[in-house]
């Protein structure tokens, strides 16, 4: 588990299943938008948004660095299977 803040996890969050990044969008008033999307092994069906990660745009360059952090971490091996407690709320 790689975790960069304290926080209280809930079983409210959604958990979605995607395998790729649709785009990613400078909207107005510096957000940033990451459309992630599912996309099928079967050759006519077309990829289907799953949703959008929306951020701040100063906040975006410091969690891309996070990320970027993290697989390197995971490439070391570093990552284990274990799954946060969550807590119904």
């Amino acid at each position: 588990m790689i975790e960069f803040n304290a926080y209280i996890g809930t079983t409210r969050a959604p958990q979605i299943f995607v395998n790729d990044i649709g785009g990613i969008y400078r909207l107005d008033g510096g957000i940033i938008q990451v459309t992630l999307i599912k996309k099928f092994e079967e050759p006519n069906r077309s990829p289907v948004e799953q949703g959008s990660l929306i951020w701040p745009e100063a906040s975006w360059f410091h969690y891309a660095g996070m990320l970027h952090w993290a697989r390197k971490e995971i490439e070391r091996g570093t990552l284990r299977r274990d799954i946060p407690q969550l807590r119904p709320h």
